[in-house]
């Protein structure tokens, strides 16, 4: 196999470049232009006037001390909230972002992968269904960029609406929550690194589906998950991840020289062409 009879594997920048940036903001965003990357994997919460607003935690406790919550501040007022200075003193003052701010200027550069962060099931699932919503009304129809999310209920809403849709997964199980056709459907999966094993991988292959891993740094990492054929790694320091599979690329297949997969599971790229941490 030489390396131009597969596609080389993206680069996916985790929350921006979040090793040197505050992650879900405009400048590890930024960053991760700047560095390489082929797509920006953020997350999408809702803020209490119903915008869609860039934020992993709907608890800011981690991020910027206290604890607020993000569906109980208006979008303006998230974006006053410092996010940045906790983490990298040299970025305080920066604030959440809402989506369509990221879209104006982000979204035409690179495409993203919105991670649809579920609201939970029961009395909650009503905001599942405006979280999607505004979604589609802010991301465009025709546009690269896909929606993702570990809950399979939301990931059936964007199959539904005709758009790109991308099942993350942290447990091989959860592969079973949409039907095989529906599996099928999907842009990608993305999986938990420590999942890749045999079983898994075969699982990915048989419904066609490119396999995307999370989250991967250094050059084991990066290495075993070539290996089991991920046609995309999202990582937190994209120049890094960018450096290591350019050079593994210009040595021969990435896959051949990353590692040892099993035979017969299409490691070479799956489907259509480090450290644990929730996407």
């Amino acid at each position: 196999m030489t390396p131009g009879s597969i596609r080389r594997p993206l680069v996916i920048a985790h929350r921006g470049d979040s090793a040197h940036a505050p992650e879900n903001t405009l400048p590890a965003f930024e960053a991760a232009v700047a560095k390489g990357a082929d797509c920006i994997e953020l997350d999408l919460l809702l803020s209490h006037d119903g915008e869609v607003v860039v934020c992993h935690d709907p608890v800011l406790t981690r991020l910027a001390g206290g604890r607020q919550r993000v569906r109980d501040l208006d979008a303006a007022e998230l974006a006053r909230v410092d996010v940045g200075g906790r983490l990298f003193p040299r970025f305080a003052g920066t604030g959440i972002p809402a989506l369509a701010v990221v879209l104006e200027r982000v979204g035409t550069r690179l495409p993203l992968c919105l991670e649809l962060k579920s609201c939970g099931h029961g009395r909650r699932e009503a905001d599942n269904r405006r979280l999607l919503a505004r979604c589609l009304q802010l991301v465009p129809r025709r546009s690269a960029h896909a929606l993702a999310s570990f809950d399979a209920g939301l990931v059936r809403g964007v199959l539904e609406a005709g758009r790109k849709a991308v099942l993350i997964v942290s447990e091989a199980a959860a592969l079973r929550r949409l039907a095989p056709r529906e599996l099928s459907a999907l842009h990608a999966v993305s999986a938990a690194h420590d999942l890749l094993d045999e079983e898994f991988v075969r699982r990915v292959v048989r419904a066609d589906v490119p396999l995307w891993v999370w989250t991967v740094d250094g050059e084991r990492a990066v290495r075993r998950a070539l290996a089991w054929g991920a046609s995309a790694i999202c990582g937190n320091d994209v120049a890094a991840n960018r450096a290591l599979i350019d050079r593994l690329w210009h040595v021969g297949s990435g896959a051949e020289r990353a590692g040892a997969g099993p035979a017969g599971t299409g490691r070479a790229g799956t489907g259509r062409a480090g450290t644990r941490r929730s996407p």
